[in-house]
């Protein structure tokens, strides 16, 4: 089930991205999107001495060439990737990391959990109307099956949306960045 999940969020996570504009790991390290000018300088630094054979770009090598400055961020991300992989030295930037896959994952199926919850729910209407015709008398648990297939409805309606991923997106971007202090 957990890859059933992963496709669907996998496929539109570019698309994420680019709504985003970049990743967030890659916007953290931009010179034109930094919160924090400071911090940036001290993240570049360090990346500058951990990553062999990368050149940090300054902020007018970014401005002339931000394609070419997102490679490297990303060239970055990749390595920091790679050696924050032991859940036991870096057990923020995993749990922030399945944070995030959880919810671009649920946002990935959110078709299909709008679509059951139609059905759902047209199929507690339809217990309904058929109780009542029938003149049998109505379970309370037909009226909670109810409520809850329109909050669930609702739910991923309203509350599984990009926005609500890139919480955690941003928040795993941090604890990235961060282990670099670590490492």
């Amino acid at each position: 089930m957990a890859q059933m999940a992963r496709d669907p969020g996998k496929k539109k996570e570019p698309a994420l991205f680019q709504s985003w504009d970049g990743k967030p790991t890659t916007r953290l390290l931009r010179h034109r999107d930094a919160p924090n000018k400071v911090l940036l300088r001290r993240r570049h630094e360090k990346l500058q001495s951990l990553v062999p054979g990368i050149q940090i770009p300054t902020a007018e090598q970014e401005h002339a060439n931000p394609r070419g400055a997102d490679e490297i961020y990303d060239a970055c991300t990749a390595f920091l990737l790679e050696r924050t992989r032991k859940t036991d030295e870096f057990p923020l930037v995993f749990e922030e990391n399945c944070n995030y896959g959880f919810r671009r994952n649920l946002w990935g199926m959110k078709p299909l959990g709008i679509a059951t919850s139609v059905v759902g729910a047209v199929a507690v209407v339809a217990v309904l109307i058929f109780h009542r015709r029938a003149g049998v008398s109505l379970s309370p648990t037909t009226f909670i099956c109810a409520i809850l297939n329109l909050l669930l409805l609702l739910g991923w309606v309203v509350w599984f949306t990009p926005d609500w991923v890139r919480i955690p997106a941003e928040a795993y971007a941090e604890r990235l960045l961060a282990s670099c202090e670590k490492l």
